[in-house]
């Protein structure tokens, strides 16, 4: 008997027959119904769907057979799988010196005749064949053949139909798990959520959307975006608009406002509101957009405060025109500039180029280009920068927060206002200095994280037990459950498994808690927790 060679793709071939799950499978009608056609097609008492993994042939659909495998060293489908683009026929394996003494030749079955049509995937593996079984010689007709090789085909179709299932099981758990965590995540940040059909106007809002304003749902309904229109305040519906506008016309990916909502109980509450377009229709039209509420009412309420507080700290309040060759002017100062920048309000009313002057030489390109794009788009300005006090002599932090409005002669008006933030930036440091030690703390310590699957009984070991307990391990390292449980004391075994078994019976249970003694790399045991 001469046995089969392994094919040359051999570690392909059974990656991809073990990603089927086919092998030790439960009976299928459909490749049933494929054997039971082979045989009445052929005329053969005997047809197999077979698959060869390392050590067997294992049989996923049978006619004419009660065992459910046979060694691979004896299979006939082990030749045919080495040919994959051809038919693979014995007429008479007695008188063929390769299976001449097979056991199958020469007992039960009594194989005499075999055809088989290797089963070949996309990608170019032979999992094994489509074949039928004699116990006398024969051959098979040019249109038998062909049947045969059409219904290997439907058995590939088959496997191929499997395979694009686990796919989109796969996917589809992905998903859940997405949408899980996201659902999670919105829980804890407390947001609601709307989406819009910009088209048609129909929206959709969760339940903290409502709650927000003191509605249910159920309360608001008939839903769609005339919910959203008559909650909002007016003033700031404008502005609203202004944005969805600018998100609209694609001059904005991102829509960002800061609203008011009237409460169910008559009151005020301010909202965050943001969110982007994520289609548009073919001609260019926005359609769905989502976005998020959050309640900032608080918060609000604090900057609020915190402006009033602001207000009576010195600070250089002043208006200034930007005429239309570029020439600047200030047209009115506050006595609180000097303390701000340590110049005379009069010296700075006759030449501005002073305050350039006392700005750091690597921020005045930054604050003149924030300035310019202000004035060009109309938009609030916003700039830090870092100017030498000339009466301190040190370095100082400042804040410009201004709104230009555009003349009829093309001039920029613009209010201003300029804090020193010296003491917010300082804090600012203070913090990433703080955050970057506990990065560094955080780091240095190593606890042992382990994750166990119940589904498959594999159990991950993080790299901490080699910190704590000398076991080294790769990160795609992973072990059973007995593996672990062969670390802990032999006293504390008992304990642990039952601790467990409680736990996984008991359906409401969330956290498992147990003291055990587990074995370090060099024998001795260390207490741990879990």
């Amino acid at each position: 008997m001469k046995i089969a060679e392994t094919p040359h793709n051999e570690m392909h071939r059974l990656e991809e027959l073990y990603q089927l799950q086919l092998l030790d499978s439960l009976p299928e009608k459909e490749y049933d119904a494929i054997t039971n056609l082979a045989s009445i097609i052929c005329g053969t008492p005997i047809s197999l769907i077979t698959l060869v993994d390392t050590t067997r042939q294992y049989f996923k659909s049978k006619q004419g057979l009660t065992v459910n495998e046979t060694p691979r060293e004896v299979a006939f489908c082990a030749h045919a799988i080495l040919t994959p683009n051809d038919p693979f026929i014995v007429t008479d394996a007695r008188e063929d010196e390769r299976f001449a003494d097979n056991p199958l030749v020469t007992g039960d079955p009594d194989i005499v005749f075999y055809a088989g049509i290797p089963l070949v995937t996309k990608l170019g593996n032979p999992l094994d064949t489509l074949c039928v079984i004699d116990t006398k010689p024969r051959s098979l007709t040019e249109q038998q053949l062909n049947a045969l090789e059409a219904l290997a085909m439907q058995v590939v179709q088959l496997f191929e139909l499997r395979s694009a299932s686990q796919q989109l099981a796969s996917l589809n758990k992905s998903l859940e798990i997405k949408a899980t965590r996201l659902q999670n995540i919105l829980e804890s940040t407390n947001v609601g959520t709307w989406e819009w059909n910009v088209q048609t106007g129909e929206t959709i809002f969760n339940e903290r959307w409502a709650a927000i304003v003191g509605y249910t749902l159920e309360e608001l309904s008939p839903i769609d975006i005339n919910t959203w229109l008559q909650l909002a305040h007016p003033v700031d519906l404008e502005i609203a608009n202004l944005k969805l506008k600018d998100c609209f016309e694609k001059r904005a990916e991102y829509y960002d406002v800061v609203c008011r909502m009237r409460h169910k109980n008559g009151e005020w509450v301010w909202v965050q509101d943001r969110g982007r377009i994520i289609s548009w229709t073919e001609d260019g039209k926005p359609l769905w957009m989502f976005g998020t509420h959050s309640d900032i009412t608080d918060k609000k309420l604090t900057e609020m405060q915190f402006q009033a507080v602001i207000n009576n700290i010195p600070a250089a309040v002043f208006r200034y025109k930007i005429d239309a060759l570029g020439n600047t002017q200030i047209m009115h100062l506050s006595k609180g500039s000097k303390e701000i920048w340590g110049l005379p309000n009069e010296a700075i009313m006759q030449d501005i180029s002073l305050l350039r002057q006392i700005i750091l030489q690597e921020d005045r390109a930054r604050v003149r280009s924030s300035i310019d794009q202000s004035s060009a788009t109309l938009e609030p300005w916003h700039c830090e920068w870092r100017i030498t006090h000339p009466i301190t002599n040190t370095i100082k932090w400042q804040k410009g927060i201004g709104m230009p409005l555009k003349n009829a002669d093309g001039s920029i008006i613009a209010d201003a206002i300029v804090l020193d933030i010296t003491e917010q930036k300082e804090k600012e440091n203070a913090i990433q200095e703080m955050n970057h030690r506990y990065e560094l703390v955080t780091k240095a310590s190593f606890d042992a994280i382990w994750d166990w699957d119940l589904t498959t009984n594999q159990i991950f070991w993080g790299e901490g037990f080699e910190q704590l307990f000398g076991h080294h391990f790769n990160s795609n390292n992973q072990k059973t459950y007995t593996h672990w449980l062969s670390h802990v004391h032999p006293n504390d075994v008992k304990h642990v498994q039952s601790s467990i078994q409680a736990v996984i019976e008991n359906i409401n249970a969330t956290t498992w808690h147990c003291e055990y003694r587990f074995k370090k790399i060099d024998g001795t045991y260390a207490e741990v927790v879990d």
